[in-house]
């Protein structure tokens, strides 16, 4: 991950990282960003090539959140269904409760929420 934050300060755009059950994609935060602070972020992108369950899914963020929690930048993670080496196909997966399965890494905190409940503190 450290080589991730610095491709990010010489712009690069997105990484795509090979998991064992899931692609996931690392880029600098955009949207997300403005609406919690203004500071850098990255937006992490798991996809599953078929629907995980929602602890499945939670277990895979919380995973790639601890992986780049010491870039000490806020983490929106999403994830979402579809063929991982093709972006077009990807969907949000929906919360069976109502939205969508979405979490926020807070790096002041260490903290992973889910709609706004902490969910793990990410040791240092």
């Amino acid at each position: 991950m450290k080589l991730f934050f610095g491709m990010f300060l010489m712009g690069v755009s997105a990484v795509a990282l090979a998991g064992s059950a899931y692609h996931v994609e690392l880029k600098p935060g955009e949207a997300l960003t403005s609406i919690y602070s203004a500071k850098p972020s990255l937006v992490c992108t798991i996809v599953f090539a078929e629907s995980p369950t929602v602890e499945q899914a939670q277990a895979a963020v919380v995973s790639e959140v601890h992986k780049a929690a010491d870039q000490n930048l806020d983490i929106d993670a999403l994830v979402k269904i579809g063929q991982p080496n093709e972006p077009d196909t990807w969907r949000q997966m929906r919360d069976p409760n109502d939205g969508f399965i979405m979490f926020r890494y807070d790096a002041s905190n260490r903290m992973i929420y889910r709609k706004n409940i902490p969910i793990e503190a990410v040791p240092k």
